[in-house]
């Protein structure tokens, strides 16, 4: 069913306001028409770009010097923003007045935020797992937006959120063009069951530096 153009239009404080909210009630947030139709497109045309170059690899668990390839636990591709190209400049520039309403509202001390374009080809998935890494939280919040038209129930590959420390269930996202799902990275558990079609999406977090990249400057 089409929606009314008033509640596909796109209201970057709204969205802000809700998803901010959501986080301090149950620390996870699901909306729709989460950006701007132009933008949006944009990104869809970009990945769609860069998976003709091949230029997606395949992703990796752990950070930096503990990065391994593991297709049994994840089995993506993915290609990090460079925040080059004017559609990536513009979602980077959108999430960092998001990045400074989440310090107002929730005083989290967020620093930056990182995204990264992934691809989940047909049997692709990631099983269930938290976005901060042991021994480094410096993953605050984690956001995803999906860049898939006409996205089925049985075509998989959908977004399972936990509660925390538990193995309930508390949502089930279709991963549908314009659908932005937000949570914790160290409360959240999730994981995404095997897609049955090619699955596009943007997954970013907004980090704290440790006190080691603050004195490197990093």
């Amino acid at each position: 069913m089409e929606c009314s153009p008033a509640v596909q239009s796109f209201s970057q404080e709204r969205l802000f306001t809700l998803v901010t909210e959501d986080l301090f009630k149950q620390g996870w947030s699901v909306q729709q028409n989460a950006l701007p139709s132009v933008l949006l497109q944009g990104l869809v045309d970009e990945i769609n770009y860069f998976d003709n170059k091949q230029l997606l690899m395949p992703a990796a668990i752990g950070r930096h010097n503990q990065k391994v390839l593991d297709q049994s636990i994840r089995s993506d591709r993915t290609l990090w923003f460079d925040g080059r190209s004017p559609t990536q400049m513009a979602l980077l520039s959108l999430l960092d007045t998001f990045r400074l309403k989440l310090n107002q509202s929730l005083w989290l001390g967020l620093d930056e935020v990182e995204c990264h374009y992934a691809i989940y080809d047909k049997g692709s998935f990631y099983k269930r797992h938290l976005d901060a890494f042991n021994g480094n939280e410096s993953r605050v919040v984690s956001i995803v937006f999906y860049l898939n038209s006409g996205w089925h129930e049985a075509d998989g590959g959908a977004l399972k959120l936990y509660s925390v420390n538990s193995s309930k269930v508390v949502k089930m996202v279709l991963p549908e063009k314009g659908t932005c799902v937000c949570f914790m990275s160290c409360e959240i558990p999730h994981e995404v069951l095997p897609s049955l079609r090619s699955r596009m999406s943007i997954a970013g977090w907004f980090r704290r530096q440790s006190v080691a990249e603050k004195s490197l400057g990093l």
